[in-house]
């Protein structure tokens, strides 16, 4: 299959910002733009795989990991909310997010779109 035979892909959420926030790579741009075996969507992974756009999530990492499973068990009004992200944290790691976003499309790896004639735009010119 060739990438002009590919269906457009368009994600709903992926934490392909979260991972390149907790990289340990200095150069988070360069980890996207180049890509890595593991992990989320890079830009060689996803031209490859008809990616066409997504929503990348911007929210604070939490305190700690869930102790939950893999498949959730019916909501409970018993189950404890998870620890509070203290504000600074929260702001620090959302603020970084979001510069890590811009500073893939100044780069030219994609584009931010804020409607979807935006979108439409972009997937016209090949950009994620």
């Amino acid at each position: 299959m060739t990438e002009t035979d590919l269906v457009p892909v368009f994600d709903g959420h992926n934490d392909t910002l979260l991972r390149l926030y907790q990289s340990k790579d200095t150069d988070v741009e360069k980890l996207f733009i180049e890509g890595k075996s593991g992990g989320h969507i890079d830009l060689p992974r996803a031209k490859a795989g008809g990616f066409a756009g997504g929503m990348f999530a911007i929210f604070p990492p939490p305190v700690e990991k869930s102790r939950r499973g893999a498949v959730p068990l019916a909501p409970s009004a018993a189950e404890p909310l998870p620890p509070e992200v203290p504000r600074d944290e929260a702001l620090t790691s959302t603020i970084a997010m979001a510069s890590i976003l811009f500073r893939l499309e100044r780069a030219g790896a994609l584009t931010v779109c804020r409607s979807a004639g935006d979108v439409r735009g972009a997937m016209a010119q090949g950009s994620i």
